[in-house]
Protein backbone atom coordinates (compact mmCIF):
# COMPACT_ATOMS: atom_id res chain seq x y z
CA UNK A 1 0.00 0.00 0.00
CA UNK A 2 2.79 2.08 0.78
CA UNK A 3 4.60 1.63 -2.60
CA UNK A 4 1.63 2.36 -4.69
CA UNK A 5 1.34 5.75 -2.90
CA UNK A 6 4.99 6.83 -3.49
CA UNK A 7 4.06 5.63 -6.79
CA UNK A 8 1.37 8.11 -7.14
CA UNK A 9 3.41 10.70 -5.17
CA UNK A 10 6.71 10.40 -8.03
CA UNK A 11 3.49 10.88 -10.82
CA UNK A 12 2.43 14.01 -9.01
CA UNK A 13 5.43 15.67 -8.66
CA UNK A 14 6.27 14.91 -11.98
CA UNK A 15 3.52 16.54 -13.40
CA UNK A 16 4.03 19.69 -11.03
CA UNK A 17 7.06 19.84 -12.60
CA UNK A 18 5.69 19.46 -16.35
CA UNK A 19 2.86 22.14 -15.92
CA UNK A 20 5.56 24.72 -13.81
CA UNK A 21 8.11 24.71 -17.01
CA UNK A 22 4.94 25.23 -19.68
CA UNK A 23 3.55 27.81 -17.02
CA UNK A 24 6.91 29.66 -17.74
CA UNK A 25 7.48 28.87 -21.19
CA UNK A 26 3.91 30.50 -21.63
CA UNK A 27 4.98 33.60 -19.43
CA UNK A 28 7.66 34.08 -21.75
CA UNK A 29 5.82 33.86 -24.58
CA UNK A 30 3.34 36.06 -23.19
CA UNK A 31 6.44 38.08 -22.28
CA UNK A 32 7.94 38.15 -26.19
CA UNK A 33 4.89 38.88 -27.94
CA UNK A 34 4.12 42.09 -25.00
CA UNK A 35 7.31 43.39 -26.22
CA UNK A 36 6.33 43.22 -29.92
CA UNK A 37 3.11 44.91 -29.37
CA UNK A 38 4.95 47.62 -27.39
CA UNK A 39 7.40 48.04 -30.69
CA UNK A 40 4.68 47.97 -33.18
CA UNK A 41 2.54 50.63 -30.71
CA UNK A 42 5.99 52.68 -30.79
CA UNK A 43 6.76 52.11 -34.67
CA UNK A 44 2.60 53.44 -34.88
CA UNK A 45 3.00 56.35 -33.14
CA UNK A 46 6.12 57.59 -34.81
CA UNK A 47 4.29 56.86 -38.37
CA UNK A 48 1.52 59.11 -37.12
CA UNK A 49 3.69 61.74 -36.44
CA UNK A 50 6.02 61.59 -39.17
CA UNK A 51 2.18 61.33 -41.58
CA UNK A 52 1.14 64.67 -39.61
CA UNK A 53 4.53 66.48 -40.16
CA UNK A 54 4.09 65.18 -43.96
CA UNK A 55 0.36 66.56 -44.07
CA UNK A 56 1.28 69.79 -41.78
CA UNK A 57 4.32 70.75 -44.98
CA UNK A 58 1.95 69.16 -47.92
CA UNK A 59 -1.28 70.72 -47.07
CA UNK A 60 0.11 74.27 -46.39
CA UNK A 61 1.36 74.72 -49.98
CA UNK A 62 -0.35 77.39 -51.73
CA UNK A 63 -1.76 75.33 -54.94
CA UNK A 64 -3.81 73.26 -53.18
CA UNK A 65 -4.82 76.30 -50.77
CA UNK A 66 -6.06 78.09 -53.56
CA UNK A 67 -8.39 75.03 -54.82
CA UNK A 68 -10.63 75.52 -51.60
CA UNK A 69 -13.61 76.63 -52.91
CA UNK A 70 -17.47 76.37 -51.21
CA UNK A 71 -19.95 76.01 -53.08
CA UNK A 72 -23.83 76.26 -52.24
CA UNK A 73 -23.80 72.47 -54.01
CA UNK A 74 -21.19 70.55 -51.89
CA UNK A 75 -18.22 71.71 -49.79
CA UNK A 76 -14.46 71.56 -51.36
CA UNK A 77 -12.30 68.39 -50.59
CA UNK A 78 -9.91 69.50 -47.76
CA UNK A 79 -6.10 69.20 -48.52
CA UNK A 80 -6.05 66.28 -46.19
CA UNK A 81 -7.87 64.57 -48.18
CA UNK A 82 -6.49 65.19 -50.91
CA UNK A 83 -2.92 64.00 -49.54
CA UNK A 84 -4.84 60.89 -48.21
CA UNK A 85 -6.57 60.05 -51.41
CA UNK A 86 -2.63 60.33 -53.24
CA UNK A 87 -1.11 58.24 -50.64
CA UNK A 88 -3.18 55.50 -51.21
CA UNK A 89 -3.55 55.89 -55.06
CA UNK A 90 0.98 55.40 -55.14
CA UNK A 91 1.02 53.09 -52.51
CA UNK A 92 -1.79 50.59 -54.16
CA UNK A 93 -2.22 51.75 -57.67
CA UNK A 94 -6.15 51.53 -57.84
CA UNK A 95 -7.70 53.17 -60.50
CA UNK A 96 -9.55 56.51 -60.25
CA UNK A 97 -12.92 54.17 -60.41
CA UNK A 98 -11.69 52.57 -57.43
CA UNK A 99 -10.53 55.82 -55.48
CA UNK A 100 -13.89 57.56 -56.61
CA UNK A 101 -16.21 54.44 -54.52
CA UNK A 102 -13.85 54.61 -51.52
CA UNK A 103 -13.34 58.03 -50.73
CA UNK A 104 -16.65 59.47 -52.21
CA UNK A 105 -15.02 61.80 -54.48
CA UNK A 106 -15.02 61.99 -57.98
CA UNK A 107 -12.87 60.30 -60.31
CA UNK A 108 -12.30 64.06 -62.56
CA UNK A 109 -11.58 65.81 -59.60
CA UNK A 110 -9.05 62.74 -58.50
CA UNK A 111 -7.26 62.73 -62.16
CA UNK A 112 -6.70 66.71 -61.39
CA UNK A 113 -5.41 66.91 -57.95
CA UNK A 114 -3.26 63.85 -57.72
CA UNK A 115 -0.45 65.68 -59.61
CA UNK A 116 -0.68 68.89 -57.68
CA UNK A 117 -0.74 66.56 -54.25
CA UNK A 118 2.79 64.90 -55.85
CA UNK A 119 4.38 68.61 -56.67
CA UNK A 120 3.26 69.71 -53.05
CA UNK A 121 5.08 66.44 -51.52
CA UNK A 122 8.45 67.44 -53.91
CA UNK A 123 8.35 70.43 -52.72
CA UNK A 124 8.67 69.38 -48.85
CA UNK A 125 10.85 66.67 -49.11
CA UNK A 126 13.28 67.79 -51.93
CA UNK A 127 15.73 68.19 -49.25
CA UNK A 128 15.88 64.14 -48.33
CA UNK A 129 17.56 63.50 -52.24
CA UNK A 130 20.82 65.57 -52.66
CA UNK A 131 23.83 64.67 -54.43
CA UNK A 132 27.02 65.47 -52.19
CA UNK A 133 28.55 68.78 -53.31
CA UNK A 134 32.30 68.53 -50.92
CA UNK A 135 35.02 65.85 -50.81
CA UNK A 136 34.00 64.65 -46.91
CA UNK A 137 30.74 64.30 -48.63
CA UNK A 138 31.93 62.06 -51.35
CA UNK A 139 34.31 60.12 -48.71
CA UNK A 140 31.47 59.24 -46.64
CA UNK A 141 29.56 57.87 -49.55
CA UNK A 142 32.87 55.63 -50.22
CA UNK A 143 33.24 54.75 -46.55
CA UNK A 144 29.68 53.05 -46.88
CA UNK A 145 30.53 51.25 -50.21
CA UNK A 146 34.00 49.89 -48.66
CA UNK A 147 32.37 48.58 -45.29
CA UNK A 148 29.18 47.14 -46.78
CA UNK A 149 30.32 45.81 -50.11
CA UNK A 150 34.20 45.65 -49.94
CA UNK A 151 34.36 48.34 -53.02
CA UNK A 152 36.55 51.20 -52.16
CA UNK A 153 36.77 54.87 -53.99
CA UNK A 154 32.86 54.76 -54.89
CA UNK A 155 30.69 57.34 -55.18
CA UNK A 156 27.29 55.66 -56.09
CA UNK A 157 26.10 52.90 -58.41
CA UNK A 158 23.92 54.45 -61.50
CA UNK A 159 21.18 52.54 -63.52
CA UNK A 160 17.71 53.37 -64.94
CA UNK A 161 14.14 51.97 -64.91
CA UNK A 162 11.45 52.06 -67.08
CA UNK A 163 7.89 53.87 -66.21
CA UNK A 164 5.27 52.04 -67.79
CA UNK A 165 2.92 54.39 -68.98
CA UNK A 166 -0.11 54.48 -71.51
CA UNK A 167 0.92 55.19 -75.26
CA UNK A 168 0.56 59.31 -75.35
CA UNK A 169 -1.61 60.64 -78.52
CA UNK A 170 0.12 61.21 -82.10
CA UNK A 171 3.56 60.06 -80.24
CA UNK A 172 4.28 57.30 -82.24
CA UNK A 173 6.94 54.77 -81.26
CA UNK A 174 8.67 57.99 -79.22
CA UNK A 175 8.02 56.00 -75.92
CA UNK A 176 8.77 52.32 -77.12
CA UNK A 177 11.25 50.67 -75.99
CA UNK A 178 12.91 46.97 -76.20
CA UNK A 179 10.97 45.90 -73.93
CA UNK A 180 7.80 46.31 -75.92
CA UNK A 181 5.94 48.72 -74.08
CA UNK A 182 5.53 52.45 -73.79
CA UNK A 183 7.90 54.40 -71.11
CA UNK A 184 9.91 57.07 -69.61
CA UNK A 185 12.96 56.19 -68.09
CA UNK A 186 14.13 57.20 -64.33
CA UNK A 187 17.23 57.50 -64.06
CA UNK A 188 19.28 57.76 -60.94
CA UNK A 189 22.40 57.08 -58.64
CA UNK A 190 22.04 55.07 -55.42
CA UNK A 191 24.21 55.08 -52.30
CA UNK A 192 25.17 52.11 -50.26
CA UNK A 193 21.97 52.26 -48.27
CA UNK A 194 19.75 52.31 -50.61
CA UNK A 195 18.99 56.16 -51.10
CA UNK A 196 18.44 58.16 -53.99
CA UNK A 197 21.29 60.72 -54.05
CA UNK A 198 20.00 62.19 -57.40
CA UNK A 199 17.45 61.21 -60.01
CA UNK A 200 16.31 62.31 -63.86
CA UNK A 201 13.17 61.58 -64.75
CA UNK A 202 10.92 61.80 -67.73
CA UNK A 203 13.33 60.64 -70.92
CA UNK A 204 11.32 58.56 -73.18
CA UNK A 205 11.62 55.26 -73.28
CA UNK A 206 13.21 54.50 -76.37
CA UNK A 207 16.37 55.92 -75.81
CA UNK A 208 19.35 53.83 -73.42
CA UNK A 209 20.70 54.09 -70.61
CA UNK A 210 24.29 55.46 -72.12
CA UNK A 211 21.54 58.08 -74.17
CA UNK A 212 19.32 58.76 -71.13
CA UNK A 213 23.03 59.77 -69.00
CA UNK A 214 23.92 61.94 -71.38
CA UNK A 215 21.33 64.95 -71.36
CA UNK A 216 21.49 64.71 -67.42
CA UNK A 217 22.90 68.13 -65.24
CA UNK A 218 24.77 64.97 -63.45
CA UNK A 219 26.68 64.23 -66.56
CA UNK A 220 27.71 67.43 -67.79
CA UNK A 221 29.42 68.37 -64.39
CA UNK A 222 31.08 65.15 -64.53
CA UNK A 223 32.58 65.64 -68.14
CA UNK A 224 33.58 69.83 -66.66
CA UNK A 225 34.99 68.48 -63.30
CA UNK A 226 32.09 70.40 -61.28
CA UNK A 227 31.09 67.57 -58.72
CA UNK A 228 34.17 68.19 -56.21
CA UNK A 229 35.05 64.74 -56.17
CA UNK A 230 38.05 63.42 -54.12
CA UNK A 231 41.10 63.85 -55.83
CA UNK A 232 43.78 60.71 -56.50
CA UNK A 233 46.13 61.61 -53.88
CA UNK A 234 43.08 61.29 -51.37
CA UNK A 235 41.63 57.76 -52.82
CA UNK A 236 42.78 54.35 -51.80
CA UNK A 237 46.00 53.13 -53.38
CA UNK A 238 45.96 56.89 -55.72
CA UNK A 239 43.20 55.67 -57.82
CA UNK A 240 39.81 57.14 -59.26
CA UNK A 241 37.02 57.93 -57.56
CA UNK A 242 34.42 56.27 -59.20
CA UNK A 243 30.43 55.56 -60.08
CA UNK A 244 29.72 51.78 -60.88
CA UNK A 245 27.63 51.39 -63.86
CA UNK A 246 26.40 48.23 -66.21
CA UNK A 247 27.54 47.27 -69.77
CA UNK A 248 25.15 49.87 -71.10
CA UNK A 249 26.78 52.92 -69.88
CA UNK A 250 30.63 54.02 -71.53
CA UNK A 251 33.55 53.99 -70.02
CA UNK A 252 34.82 57.16 -68.22
CA UNK A 253 37.58 58.31 -66.22
CA UNK A 254 34.92 58.04 -63.34
CA UNK A 255 32.31 55.60 -64.34
CA UNK A 256 33.29 52.05 -64.87
CA UNK A 257 31.64 48.68 -66.04
CA UNK A 258 32.19 44.94 -65.86
CA UNK A 259 35.16 43.46 -68.03
CA UNK A 260 33.22 41.66 -70.62
CA UNK A 261 32.35 37.96 -69.98
CA UNK A 262 34.88 35.99 -72.06
CA UNK A 263 38.42 35.03 -71.50
CA UNK A 264 38.19 36.36 -68.44
CA UNK A 265 41.63 35.78 -66.01
CA UNK A 266 41.10 35.22 -62.29
CA UNK A 267 41.41 38.81 -61.08
CA UNK A 268 39.10 39.91 -63.87
CA UNK A 269 36.15 37.45 -62.26
CA UNK A 270 37.21 39.13 -59.06
CA UNK A 271 36.88 42.55 -59.42
CA UNK A 272 33.53 42.15 -61.59
CA UNK A 273 32.21 40.14 -58.80
CA UNK A 274 32.88 43.22 -56.50
CA UNK A 275 31.88 45.98 -59.32
CA UNK A 276 28.53 43.82 -59.33
CA UNK A 277 27.61 43.46 -55.42
CA UNK A 278 28.30 47.22 -55.28
CA UNK A 279 26.25 47.91 -58.11
CA UNK A 280 23.41 45.63 -57.09
CA UNK A 281 22.54 48.61 -54.62
CA UNK A 282 20.64 50.51 -57.33
CA UNK A 283 18.92 47.39 -58.54
CA UNK A 284 17.50 46.91 -55.28
CA UNK A 285 16.49 50.46 -54.59
CA UNK A 286 14.36 50.33 -57.51
CA UNK A 287 12.72 47.09 -56.17
CA UNK A 288 12.21 48.18 -52.99
CA UNK A 289 10.32 51.58 -54.78
CA UNK A 290 8.23 49.38 -57.11
CA UNK A 291 7.09 46.67 -53.77
CA UNK A 292 6.07 49.59 -51.43
CA UNK A 293 4.65 51.63 -54.35
CA UNK A 294 2.53 49.36 -56.40
CA UNK A 295 1.27 52.45 -58.92
CA UNK A 296 4.59 51.41 -60.40
CA UNK A 297 3.31 47.89 -61.56
CA UNK A 298 0.42 49.40 -63.30
CA UNK A 299 0.21 50.85 -66.50
CA UNK A 300 0.22 54.97 -65.71
CA UNK A 301 -2.73 57.00 -67.91
CA UNK A 302 -1.17 60.34 -67.62
CA UNK A 303 0.59 62.68 -69.55
CA UNK A 304 4.27 62.28 -69.59
CA UNK A 305 4.78 65.43 -67.87
CA UNK A 306 2.59 64.50 -64.91
CA UNK A 307 3.63 60.85 -64.64
CA UNK A 308 7.48 62.97 -64.04
CA UNK A 309 5.75 64.51 -61.08
CA UNK A 310 4.19 61.26 -59.48
CA UNK A 311 7.85 59.54 -59.78
CA UNK A 312 10.11 61.96 -58.67
CA UNK A 313 7.32 61.92 -55.62
CA UNK A 314 7.41 58.44 -55.01
CA UNK A 315 11.74 58.82 -54.97
CA UNK A 316 11.68 61.70 -52.18
CA UNK A 317 8.82 59.47 -49.91
CA UNK A 318 11.33 56.39 -50.48
CA UNK A 319 13.90 58.21 -48.97
CA UNK A 320 12.34 59.43 -45.97
CA UNK A 321 10.53 56.07 -45.12
CA UNK A 322 13.90 54.23 -45.68
CA UNK A 323 15.68 57.28 -43.14
CA UNK A 324 12.65 57.47 -40.83
CA UNK A 325 11.31 53.62 -40.60
CA UNK A 326 13.78 51.64 -42.13
CA UNK A 327 12.84 48.55 -40.43
CA UNK A 328 9.10 48.58 -41.38
CA UNK A 329 9.92 49.98 -44.78
CA UNK A 330 12.78 47.37 -46.28
CA UNK A 331 11.30 44.16 -47.97
CA UNK A 332 13.64 41.70 -48.15
CA UNK A 333 11.43 39.84 -50.68
CA UNK A 334 12.69 42.64 -53.16
CA UNK A 335 16.45 42.73 -52.84
CA UNK A 336 18.79 41.23 -55.03
CA UNK A 337 21.03 38.88 -52.55
CA UNK A 338 23.83 36.26 -52.50
CA UNK A 339 23.22 32.25 -52.13
CA UNK A 340 26.82 31.40 -50.62
CA UNK A 341 26.16 27.31 -50.26
CA UNK A 342 25.59 27.13 -54.33
CA UNK A 343 27.68 30.54 -55.10
CA UNK A 344 24.56 32.21 -56.86
CA UNK A 345 22.95 35.52 -57.13
CA UNK A 346 19.16 35.40 -55.84
CA UNK A 347 16.97 37.78 -57.50
CA UNK A 348 14.37 39.44 -55.73
CA UNK A 349 11.01 39.08 -56.76
CA UNK A 350 10.46 43.11 -58.11
CA UNK A 351 14.63 43.32 -58.71
CA UNK A 352 16.06 44.94 -61.88
CA UNK A 353 17.49 42.08 -63.66
CA UNK A 354 18.11 42.48 -67.37
CA UNK A 355 20.46 46.04 -67.88
CA UNK A 356 18.70 48.46 -70.69
CA UNK A 357 20.52 47.41 -74.63
CA UNK A 358 21.75 49.97 -76.91
CA UNK A 359 18.88 51.84 -78.21
CA UNK A 360 18.53 54.52 -81.12
CA UNK A 361 19.07 57.66 -79.36
CA UNK A 362 16.57 60.37 -79.10
CA UNK A 363 16.29 64.05 -78.12
CA UNK A 364 15.12 64.68 -73.72
CA UNK A 365 12.11 66.22 -72.61
CA UNK A 366 13.45 66.54 -68.96
CA UNK A 367 11.93 68.92 -67.25
CA UNK A 368 14.32 71.16 -65.20
CA UNK A 369 12.40 70.77 -61.91
CA UNK A 370 12.09 66.92 -62.22
CA UNK A 371 16.12 66.79 -61.79
CA UNK A 372 16.95 66.42 -58.45
CA UNK A 373 20.02 66.01 -56.51
CA UNK A 374 22.41 68.54 -58.41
Amino acid sequence: MRKKESVQAVVSGNDVQELTAEIRRLTNELSSVKQRLEDATQSLQACHERLESLECKVTSNENLIKQLKDTHMREAISPEDKLLITLRFLATGDSYTSLQYMFKVSKQSISRFVPVVCEAIIQALKDYIKLPSSIEEWQEIARGYESRWHFPNCGGAIDGKHIRIRKPANSGSYYYNYKHYFSIVLMAIVNADYEFLYVDIGCNGRVSDGGVIEYTSFYNKLQNEQLNLPPNNMNKNNMNFVFVADDAFALHENVIKPYPQRNLTREERIFNYRLCRARRTVENAFGILSSRFRVLHTEINMKPEKIDYIVLALCCLHNLLKKKERAGYLPTQALVTEDLDFGRVVHGDLSEVNPLTSLQQGHSRNLTILTFGS
